[in-house]
């Protein structure tokens, strides 16, 4: 059962590559390509960060995605099961308690490491001061496509004779 604090890890047989707004991934156990646009490459990106948790990735497309919060909630289980049927991603949907902890832990740790960089006197105050400049239209939300994961094709030699 995927719970919201289920935590997605991409697999370690797998590497990808950004083009714009896709994202183009190999499998390199299986030699098969595979890719996503938009919103699914969105995820893609977040996830090869840092391992996520579904709540967190629900979250960001929501603040980012112009999308009905119930749209969001199947299109994203339907996404993630699709990168976990192709073996791209490792899902652990009962963590033990102490991972939980250890991974809650390290985000505080991020969390106060961007607070201390991004805060008024720190180094990130002249970017958002900048970024204010810019104007209204950088604060609204994106429109929202549906993320689907594509095959691509395959470079397993066996496929051309």
């Amino acid at each position: 059962m995927i719970e919201e604090t289920s935590i997605i890890y991409t697999a370690k047989t797998q590497r990808s590559s950004q083009l714009h707004h896709e994202v183009i991934i190999l499998d390199l156990a299986t030699e098969e390509y595979y890719g996503s646009q938009s919103v699914g490459a969105t995820i893609w990106r977040m996830l090869l960060s840092q391992p996520r948790t579904i709540k967190e990735i629900r979250e960001a497309i929501l603040s980012r995605y112009q999308v009905d919060p119930r749209q969001c909630d199947r299109d994203l289980m339907d996404f993630i099961l699709q990168l976990q049927a192709n073996g791209l991603i490792q899902l652990h949907p009962s963590p033990s308690r102490i991972s939980l902890l250890v991974y809650r832990v390290s985000r505080k740790v991020e969390k106060l490491f961007s607070t201390i960089f991004d805060s008024e006197q720190g180094w990130g105050s002249q970017y958002r001061k900048f970024s204010a400049q810019a104007g209204a239209t950088m604060m609204s939300k994106l429109p929202y496509q549906t993320p689907v994961l594509t095959y691509c094709g395959s470079n397993h030699p066996s496929l051309y004779g």
